[in-house]
């Protein structure tokens, strides 16, 4: 075998070599580590998320039981007139950005909608 053929033979076993050992401590080292660091924020961040959709339920909670307890719709419920407005509405109900509302009697699901 010629001395051409050698070193080419030798200089494409240390280049494989090269790229196992780059896949290797890319694999083995650098990616578990990174992946350690990524899952720190992931976490903090929907540890955020599910705080604010908590929150949201528990504004929401608060503002159903408002709307639930309050004397004209529990009235318009069990008797509904022809045409029922809100003309009362408690502050905090007031402020509440809502486009529509809609009454709802549970048994047959009946009431007044979507426009109130």
């Amino acid at each position: 075998m010629s001395l051409k053929k050698k070193i080419m033979g030798i200089l494409l076993a240390l280049m494989t070599l090269a790229a196992i050992m780059d896949f290797a401590v890319h694999r083995w080292v650098i990616y578990p580590n990174y992946a350690a660091l990524e899952r720190a924020p992931a976490k903090k961040d929907l540890a955020r998320c599910v705080a604010a959709l908590e929150d949201e339920i528990e504004h929401l909670d608060t503002f159903a039981n408002d709307w639930s307890a309050w004397n004209d719709n529990c009235r318009f419920v069990a008797r509904p007139p022809g045409m029922y407005r809100i003309q009362s509405r408690p502050p905090h109900i007031s402020e509440q950005p809502i486009q529509s509302h809609r009454i709802l009697h549970l048994p047959g699901l009946t009431g007044l909608g979507p426009h109130l």
